[in-house]
C-alpha cells in the first residue's frame, strides 16, 4: 500500500549495502529529510540528478540519502553501481538495495525515480515519482521554509 502524508520515515536497516560504508546519521538536528531512489538504467534518475544534488548542496537543513533499487538484473552489480554513484556526484548516504529491503518498505510500486521528504517530525510530507516530480518537492521545500543556503548564509 502506497505511503500516505503522515506515514513515519520508515527505517534503513535490513540487507543493504551502503556505499563508501556510509549510514545516514538523523540525530544530527535535520529538519528535513529527503530520500531519492534511482537506478543505474533510468534515464530519468540520471537526468534529475544535477537538480537533486543542487537540492542537496544548497539547503542546510536537509538530509539527503540515496538508494539505489535496481529496475534490471543488469543494475545488480554492485561495482557498477558504486562507478556510476561517483560519475553522477552522489555523495550522500547511498543504500544499495539489490533485494528490494528499502523499495517495499516505501513502496515504489515499480515507479523511478520516486522522491520522498519527511518533516522535523519524521512524517512524510510529500512524494512523488517520474521525471516531473522533483519540481512539486522543491515548491513543497519553499513552503516549509526551507532556505537556508550554503551560497548565502540567508535564512
Amino acid at each position: 500500500m502506497a505511503m500516505k502524508v503522515g506515514t513515519p520515515l520508515p527505517s534503513f536497516e535490513g540487507e543493504v549495502e551502503w556505499l563508501r560504508n556510509v549510514r545516514p546519521d538523523l540525530s544530527e538536528g535535520a529538519r528535513l529529510v529527503f530520500v531519492h531512489f534511482w537506478a543505474m538504467s533510468c534515464p530519468a534518475c540520471k537526468a534529475n540528478m544535477p537538480d537533486v544534488q543542487s537540492l542537496r548542496d544548497q539547503h542546510l537543513d536537509i538530509r539527503c540519502i540515496a538508494i539505489h533499487a535496481p529496475r534490471s538484473p543488469e543494475d545488480t552489480d554492485v561495482e557498477k553501481v558504486r562507478q556510476m554513484a561517483d560519475e553522477i556526484g552522489i555523495t550522500e548516504p547511498c543504500a544499495i538495495d539489490n533485494r528490494h529491503v528499502l523499495s517495499d518498505r516505501f513502496d515504489l510500486s515499480g515507479l523511478w525515480p520516486y522522491y520522498f521528504l519527511f518533516d522535523a517530525e519524521g512524517k512524510m510530507k510529500r512524494r512523488g515519482a517520474g521525471g516531473m516530480s522533483l519540481n512539486i518537492l522543491k515548491v513543497v521545500l519553499a513552503e516549509l521554509g526551507s532556505v537556508h543556503s550554503r551560497t548565502t548564509g540567508e535564512g
